[in-house]
């Protein structure tokens, strides 16, 4: 989430950034428009890789039909500066504003208040992985250096691997004439 909808940080913070806000003494660092190329694929090095691995994150907005329905309020020569900002303020939102923004959406679409903006990042994984993409397509897209951060930190599918295990061993026992598996 605070890749995507930005981070405001002091003034006086190591990075450059054309984002201020004079009167709150911060800058922004966060997705921009410049991000995003003219065949609307996005590419962007989030924070969290930024310093350490570089790693950087590379999607197809063209398959990303809730972001093209969104696209379609911003014209092209609307497309400047930070992706998401405030209608009020014509800046990015404080997290605080993200949070209560969230908090009603997760309320009104009637998911726990259990789950968090973050959690999104897991479950785009987890079902991507359910649909039998790739660990290493998943790792790529996560951004991660390591397949191993993906299977065992995002992928939350284990339900669904015991479903698919359970799923397979049952076929299995019907091609092999043992539909019940009881026999020997």
């Amino acid at each position: 989430m605070w890749d995507v909808a930005g981070q405001w940080w002091p003034i006086d913070q190591g990075g450059l950034s054309d984002v201020i806000d004079a009167g709150g003494d911060r800058k922004w660092f966060g997705l921009r428009w410049d991000h995003i190329d003219d065949e609307l694929v996005m590419r962007f090095t989030p924070s969290k890789t930024s310093d350490t691995t570089g790693k950087s994150v590379t999607y197809p907005l063209t398959l990303a039909p809730m972001v093209l329905e969104e696209l379609e309020h911003w014209p092209p020569e609307r497309r400047v500066g930070p992706v998401i900002v405030s209608e009020a303020t014509g800046l990015p939102y404080v997290t605080r504003a993200i949070s209560d923004r969230w908090a009603d959406d997760r309320k009104a679409a009637g998911v726990s208040p259990k789950v968090w903006a973050r959690d999104l990042r897991a479950s785009a994984i987890t079902e991507a992985r359910a649909s039998v993409a790739s660990t290493d397509d998943a790792a790529k897209v996560a951004g991660h250096s390591s397949v191993k951060t993906t299977a065992s930190v995002y992928d939350r599918a284990e339900q669904e691997a015991a479903e698919r295990f359970a799923e397979s061993r049952i076929k299995l026992r019907e091609r092999n004439g043992n539909g019940s598996g009881n026999a020997r």
